[in-house]
């Protein structure tokens, strides 16, 4: 089900792209998508951080690292 919904958002991001002149309307639509995204990743640091703490410091083992890499790149 979420292989669907993630298929359909991306037809609906790819319409926007595609067919939308780069205007005013355009450059706000982009500007709200890299805030949100910046949102997104900042949420997501913050729980994993939270999470590997050891004695006061926040550690984060190589495979967490590198899920949380992979996560951010997509």
């Amino acid at each position: 089900a979420v292989n669907h919904i993630i298929l359909d958002l991306a037809a609906v991001s790819g319409l926007i792209h595609d067919g939308m002149v780069r205007s005013p309307a355009w450059r706000l639509l982009d500007i709200g998508r890299r805030v949100e995204r910046a949102r997104n990743i900042v949420s997501l640091l913050r729980s994993a951080m939270g999470k590997g703490t050891a004695g006061g410091t926040n550690v984060l083992d190589r495979p967490m690292m590198r899920a949380l890499l992979e996560v951010i790149d997509c």
